[in-house]
């Protein structure tokens, strides 16, 4: 998390996108977990990207229907710092 000079918490600027224009998005869409782990490791700025028409992230995506493997939720809350998971 990053903090302005005024040590006010910057929020990111979310890219928005098709969810075929991310693959993380459409990694997280089709429940390919093992690509997710790999699209977290290897290109976390991605986790900042939302679904142009719903705003959507990739955990919103992963556990729209049902829940996701603990570990790929981890992944995605390290990437994205700001997203806020609740039970």
């Amino acid at each position: 998390l990053q903090l302005d000079a005024d040590g006010m918490l910057q929020v990111p600027i979310y890219r928005r996108v098709r969810r075929e224009g991310c693959p993380l998005l459409q990694h997280s869409w089709e429940r390919k977990w093992m690509e997710v782990l790999h699209h977290c490791c290897t290109h976390p700025q991605d986790a900042l990207t939302v679904t142009q028409h719903s705003d959507r992230t990739a955990l919103h995506l992963a556990t729209f229907t049902h829940p996701c493997p603990l570990t790929v939720a981890e992944a995605l809350l390290s990437a994205n710092r700001h997203l806020v998971l609740v039970q």
